[in-house]
């Protein structure tokens, strides 16, 4: 995935996040019937938004003008999914 890619337009942003590096976890022995559980947190890969002015007043329809920023949505999902695949 490339670093913190994206684009940007009037009506909104479809962009990466940089790669977080990786660190290893360190977790101690568990003792008598207790046991050891690590989860890690959710980290965001990517973000995307739509402006309002993509919507009609008062509305929660999306204009015809938004298609722009969908193409930018759709582009940014192949390249999320093809760096999941890639890890």
């Amino acid at each position: 995935m490339a670093q913190g890619t994206g684009s940007v337009s009037l009506g909104g942003v479809a962009a990466d996040h940089e790669a977080r590096a990786r660190l290893p976890v360190l977790v101690g022995p568990a003792t008598g019937s207790e046991f050891n559980t690590f989860r890690p947190p959710f980290l965001p890969i990517a973000c995307w938004r739509l402006e309002n002015l993509r919507f009609d007043f008062d509305s929660s329809f999306v204009r015809p003008e938004a298609a722009a920023e969908f193409r930018g949505l759709a582009a940014l999902w192949n390249r999320v999914q093809v760096a999941k695949v890639m890890r």
